[in-house]
Parts: structure tokens; C-alpha cells; sequence
């Protein structure tokens, strides 16, 4: 019953920019779909031009983005079926960022070079990626947030963003999705100056996960869709990004540490193995 009222694109007075979808032609097209290609296009082209500021090759930087890409987009077609619907949910995305990840060390491994590297050479570029995917969600009114009184609040009137999405139509709400996509942007801007201060491997990537589990974790609370599932108090993403915290934590007391630990390792070795004196007498 609402097809022949959907609009495809229009301003709300409220402050409401809605296009959920693009019309080519005869074929309707999610934005969330469009967006995706956009950022899946940064995430390749970002990390080829800063792959000599971590001595590797181009190839070797745009072969870990396909290999993420292709282990991510796998196991999810493997575990869930696919990408028949509109939006993927919490699980079926962590399970591709973690596939990703696999994916990524496999890659690094049989390239022989530093998955820590790596890691730093793409994390700007996956704070572009979720930059635009948060913009994705406010135009396509997906991803939103609770009602709102304050004048920041974003009134959706679109038809298929309640069809698609379930968000309700008329009501004044947080802007969750441009509040994600500032978070991301923030982030983006931090790794690049905080870059050039030359930080141990790895150690790039990790502030991206921190800043960006940490902000998300308070998001959350002004998100509206009761789809994400809870567990006690808190979303089933909030449980998600407070072990993300909880691992970076671990691998930022690894990567600090490793150092000392080679160093006492090396003393160790000379104390059982002590050098023959080279003197003689």
C-alpha cells in the first residue's frame, strides 16, 4: 500500500533530507548499496597512495584490500546466505570484519611483510569508509536515533525509509547517522596528524579501533532501532565495541612491550650461550 505514495527524494522542512533510493532508468537503487561502492572504492584507492610511506609495495597494499574484501564478503555469503536484504545486521557484519581480518594476515603472511604495516596503511582509510557509510544511513534513513526535542533533530518523511527500514516518519529524531559519519571523520583527521609523530607499527591502527569503539559505545545510546538486539543494559554492538577495547588494550600492552621482551630475550641467550673470548694470551 505505500508504493504508489513513495516519493523517491524530497526535503522535510524538519531538517530532513531523505533519499533512501536513486532512481536509474527503470531500476530503483539503495543508497546504502551506491554509498557502499563509493566507500569500497576509497578503501582501495587510499591505502595504494600511502603505501610508500610504509615501504610497500602498491601491489602488496591493494592485494590486502581484495583479500579482505573477498574473505569478509565469503563468510558472510558462507554463514547467513548472502545479501538478499536491505541491511546486513550486527553479527553478519562483525563476522566480516573479523573474516576481513583473517583474511588480511593470511595475505600479509604469504607476502612476508608486517601485518602492523598494513594495518596503519589502511586504518585512515577505513575511517573514510565509515565516514561515508554514515552519511549513507542519513540519506537513506536507516540507523536512527531516538526522538528528539533538540534542534538538531532530523524529521524523515520518506516512505521507503519505513518500508526498508522501519524508521518512523514525522517525528523530529537524533541524527545518529551524521553523528557516525563526524566521529569518523575526527578519527580520520587524528591518524593523520598523529602519523607524522612516527608511532610504534601497529600502534595507528589500534587508536582507530579505540576512538572509534569508544565513540560508537556512547552512540549507541541515542540510537532508536530496537532491531539491534540487547543483552542486560547494553546493545548487543555496545557488548561488541567493549570487547573490541578490551583486545586493543591487550595489543597495545603486546606492541609496547615487545621491545623489552626481545631485549631480554637477546640477554637470556647470551647468558646461556655466552660469546668465546676473542683475546689471546
Amino acid at each position: 500500500p505505500l508504493i504508489p505514495a513513495l516519493d523517491h527524494g524530497m526535503y522535510s522542512a524538519e531538517r530532513g533530507f531523505v533519499y533512501p533510493s536513486i532512481q536509474i532508468g527503470h531500476v530503483l537503487v539503495p543508497v546504502l548499496s551506491g554509498m557502499l561502492g563509493v566507500g569500497i572504492v576509497l578503501l582501495m584507492v587510499v591505502p595504494l597512495l600511502r603505501s610508500r610511506r610504509y615501504n610497500l609495495k602498491r601491489s602488496v597494499a591493494g592485494g590486502a584490500v581484495i583479500a579482505g574484501l573477498v574473505t569478509g564478503i565469503v563468510a558472510i555469503r558462507c554463514l547467513f546466505g548472502g545479501f538478499g536484504q536491505l541491511r546486513l545486521g550486527y553479527g553478519e557484519v562483525a563476522v566480516g570484519w573479523i573474516a576481513a581480518a583473517v583474511g588480511i594476515k593470511a595475505w600479509s603472511d604469504a607476502r612476508r611483510v608486517s601485518v602492523r604495516q598494513l594495518a596503519d596503511c589502511m586504518a585512515p582509510a577505513l575511517a573514510l569508509f565509515l565516514m561515508v557509510m554514515g552519511i549513507a544511513g542519513f540519506l537513506a534513513g536507516s540507523d536512527f536515533g531516538r526522538p528528539t526535542d533538540s534542534p538538531l533533530g532530523v524529521t524523515f518523511t520518506n516512505g521507503l525509509a519505513l518500508a526498508w527500514y522501519g524508521t518512523p516518519l514525522g517525528i523530529a529524531l537524533q541524527p545518529t547517522q551524521l553523528y557516525e559519519s563526524a566521529l569518523s571523520a575526527g578519527i580520520f583527521a587524528f591518524l593523520i596528524v598523529w602519523e607524522r609523530r612516527r608511532p610504534p607499527a601497529g600502534t595507528l591502527f589500534l587508536a582507530f579501533c579505540v576512538t572509534y569503539s569508544a565513540g560508537r559505545f556512547f552512540l549507541e545510546f541515542l540510537r532508536g532501532d530496537a532491531d539491534r538486539g540487547f543483552l542486560w543494559l547494553l546493545s548487543i554492538p555496545q557488548w561488541f565495541y567493549l570487547a573490541t577495547l578490551v583486545v586493543c588494550a591487550a595489543s597495545w600492552l603486546y606492541i609496547r612491550g615487545w621491545p623489552h621482551a626481545q631485549a631480554m630475550r637477546s640477554h637470556l641467550r647470551g647468558l646461556h650461550h655466552p660469546q668465546p673470548s676473542t683475546q689471546h694470551h
